[in-house]
C-alpha cells in the first residue's frame, strides 16, 4: 500500500506542478509585452493541455481516495504511515513527509536547494471537511515544476504522466 500510495501521490504533485506551469505560460503569453505572432494558437494549445491535465488530476484524486479508503485501519505500519502523511504541523500546515523530503528535493536539483522558495508555496487549497477550514497542499519538486524547468533550461516530461504536446513554450 505504502509504495503504491507514494507513487500515486507523486503523480498528483507532478500534475499540480504541470497545472501551475501551464498557468504561468498562459499568463506570460497573454502579457502585454509578448509580441508572439502565434499567441492565440499557443494560448489555445496551453488551454487544451490544462484541460487534459485537470482531467488526469481528477482521475488521480479518485485513485488516491480509493487507496485511502481501502487502507487497513490497524497496525504499526499504518499508524506510521498516517503520522507521516496525514498529520500536519499546526503552525505551517506541512506534513512530516514534506519535512522529510526537503533534503531529497535539494539534492536532486529542486527548488529547496535554491532561493526561489517554490517548495514553501502551496500547490493547491481546498476546504477540509473535518474542520471546515481552508487547507493547503504542499509538495516538493517534480519534473513538471516550472521553476525547475526554467532553471534546467529544458523540459523532460514525466514518464508516469499523460503525454503532453508542449514543446517550445515550456521555457517561458
Amino acid at each position: 500500500m505504502d509504495a503504491y500510495y507514494i507513487n500515486e501521490e507523486t503523480i498528483g504533485i507532478a500534475l499540480l506542478h504541470r497545472l501551475q506551469h501551464l498557468k504561468h505560460l498562459e499568463d506570460t503569453l497573454l502579457g502585454a509585452e509578448n509580441k508572439n505572432r502565434n499567441k492565440e494558437t499557443d494560448v489555445e494549445n496551453i488551454r487544451r493541455e490544462t484541460v487534459k491535465s485537470r482531467e488526469a488530476f481528477a482521475i488521480h484524486h479518485r485513485e488516491l481516495r480509493r487507496l485511502l479508503s481501502d487502507k487497513p485501519v490497524n497496525g504499526k505500519w499504518i499508524r506510521a504511515f498516517d503520522l507521516d502523511r496525514r498529520n500536519k504541523y499546526p503552525v505551517h500546515g506541512r506534513t512530516a513527509a514534506w519535512w522529510n523530503d526537503r533534503k531529497k528535493c535539494a539534492e536532486t536539483g529542486g527548488c529547496f536547494g535554491r532561493l526561489c522558495g517554490c517548495c514553501e508555496k502551496s500547490l493547491r487549497e481546498y476546504l477540509d471537511p473535518e474542520n471546515g477550514m481552508t487547507a493547503k497542499l504542499y509538495g516538493h519538486c517534480s519534473l513538471e515544476c516550472g521553476c525547475c524547468i526554467r532553471s534546467r533550461g529544458c523540459y523532460v516530461p514525466g514518464k508516469r504522466l499523460p503525454s503532453t504536446t508542449l514543446g517550445k513554450h515550456v521555457r517561458s
